[in-house]
């Protein structure tokens, strides 16, 4: 029988719908949804018809496992009996979202699972008291289906209900992340980047001043000489190593040079500015940072108005605590004397983080 395609809108009529397709997962009909990468087969975890017919689909072998969707963070402990640290931060960090996490199970392939962002996505998990696996809709080795109509002309036969939610947003799947106590890896490449992880899952310092263009990229790469130092390594292995140093500004657009002064500075202590790209302090850096150090107290205000939790990782880099002067417009030694404020200040930060 071919499948019933079910246009979705987020209205009264439109969750009646979800209603609908809930009870049908409940029941073991294979029902297709969009969520925000492609679109999903849902199958009852627990229904041994529907997870056939599922293998049957997806040409799965019976010992490769799919990965639980769920609606809320909360149903994480209904499937896994441990929660690594880093995976709380990733949870935190990209859920919900393209990332799918292997939890550690009681054998060596571990528990998948995934909150996936788009609403049809989250409003049917959320009405499901049974778990539901979610593969991608599409033939083994075909490309996943990224609308209803293209899970039509694949599936359609296959199919019991197809949820019409619109074309997908990011249109790749998952990256898929196994964590554990010991580390992390990657095992699927997706959106969320490896080097977006690292950063996530590291220690990640960020610097903050106004521009971004002479303060905090000074202090950016006095702290990551200093850091390497202290590691014993150099300074392009720190992130290998598990540090991310950044820096940012508060109000500055991307890709604005540092000022010539700051270069010079700089380079008169063998360190290369040349090639700096300024950037905006955004939420994700924000929520990715470990500490961030503030150039004057009214960046702390700013970041603390965006976010307000992180009001609690905000410092100041100045030497007990005070600001650092803005040394625009002035000489060259007067950014040579600021950069060294600034290293007086990392070293004592250093000491303690």
């Amino acid at each position: 029988m071919r499948a019933r395609i079910v246009p979705i809108t987020l209205d009264d009529q439109g969750l009646a719908h979800i209603d609908d397709a809930a009870r049908a997962l409940v029941r073991g009909e294979l029902v297709a949804f969009p969520t925000e990468t492609v679109y999903g087969i849902g199958a009852n975890a627990y229904h041994q018809d529907a997870m056939a017919r599922l293998r049957a689909v997806k040409s799965r072998p019976p010992d490769k496992p799919f990965s639980i969707h769920i609606g809320r963070k909360a149903d994480v402990q209904r499937h896994v009996h441990h929660v690594p640290a880093d995976a709380e931060k990733l949870m935190r960090r990209y859920w919900p979202g393209p990332l799918t996490i292997v939890f550690p199970g009681r054998d060596d392939q571990g528990v998948g699972i995934r909150m996936p962002s788009n609403r049809v996505a989250i409003e049917l998990l959320k009405r499901t008291a049974v778990p539901i696996v979610a593969p991608s809709a599409n033939r083994a080795g075909a490309t996943p289906a990224k609308s209803a109509d293209e899970v039509a002309a694949t599936l359609g036969d296959d199919l019991d209900l197809i949820l019409d939610g619109g074309t997908t947003t990011l249109k790749e799947a998952s990256t898929v992340v196994r964590v554990g106590d010991d580390g992390w890896q990657i095992l699927r490449r997706g959106s969320v980047t490896e080097e977006m992880i690292r950063r996530t899952l590291g220690t990640t310092i960020i610097f903050v001043c106004t521009a971004n263009s002479c303060r905090s990229p000074m202090a950016e790469v006095i702290c990551k000489e200093l850091l390497a130092e202290r590691i014993g390594c150099a300074m392009d292995q720190l992130e290998a190593h598990g540090y991310t140093v950044l820096s940012a500004g508060t109000s500055t657009l991307w890709d604005g040079p540092a000022s010539h002064q700051a270069v010079e500075a700089m380079r008169r202590r063998g360190l290369d500015l040349s090639e700096h790209h300024s950037r905006p302090i955004t939420v994700g850096l924000i929520e990715d940072a470990d500490v961030i150090f503030v150039m004057a107290r009214h960046h702390g205000e700013s970041i603390a108005r965006v976010v307000p939790e992180a009001r609690a990782k905000v410092r100041p880099v100045g030497p007990s605590g005070s600001d650092v002067s803005d040394p625009v417009g002035g000489s060259v030694q007067v950014f040579v004397d600021c950069a060294h404020t600034i290293e007086r200040g990392i070293r004592a930060a250093l000491e303690s983080l």
